[in-house]
């Protein structure tokens, strides 16, 4: 874990599973009860626990409490890059793979929804848009994806782009 950091260390997965037709990712959408990231869209992850052996543990973990998905069902793939967000987390995104069918036991506290997204459709820069946003007063442009009703953005949307290999805009 960063030893000097001030923000709180955490963990995302990226949870690749080949679906019936596709390749897919599993997102899920928090409810209005936890108290960070109400309603976003989110891979599953979070905070690192002082019982967590490593950050990777950490993502296994909440992925669990989270969705129910048995961490020996999921394979490595490798690690991104550490990103910090404004609400004080310095997350570590984890790429991962199982198969379906799973089976799911949704934490209704923290999860209001569990959905899929085919990967070719994240891969299509079609599907893809560039919003300006400004965070302490400072101007950047923050990925957007929609997907069905969803809106994918922050810092979901930014780890998607970096394990795709989506560019910014110049």
């Amino acid at each position: 874990m960063p030893a000097n950091d001030t923000h709180t260390p955490a963990a995302v997965l990226i949870l690749c599973c080949q679906g019936t037709t596709s390749e897919e990712i599993i997102l899920t959408k928090r409810t209005d009860e936890v108290d960070h990231h109400k309603g976003q869209i989110c891979l599953p992850g979070g905070a690192y626990d002082l019982k967590d052996k490593s950050l990777w543990e950490t993502a296994l973990r909440e992925t669990q409490e989270e969705i129910g998905v048995d961490p020996s069902q999921i394979t490595l793939v490798r690690e991104l890059t550490p990103r910090t967000t404004p609400t004080g987390f310095l997350v570590t995104p984890f790429v991962g793979r199982t198969t379906l069918p799973l089976s799911w036991n949704i934490s209704k506290q923290e999860i209001a929804e569990l959905f899929t997204v085919p990967l070719d459709y994240l891969k299509d820069a079609k599907n893809l848009s560039w919003t300006k946003r400004t965070w302490n007063n400072v101007e950047y442009l923050d990925p957007l994806f929609v997907y069905r009703q969803h809106e994918i953005w922050g810092l979901t949307s930014r780890i998607l782009c970096e394990f795709l290999g989506h560019q910014a805009p110049l």
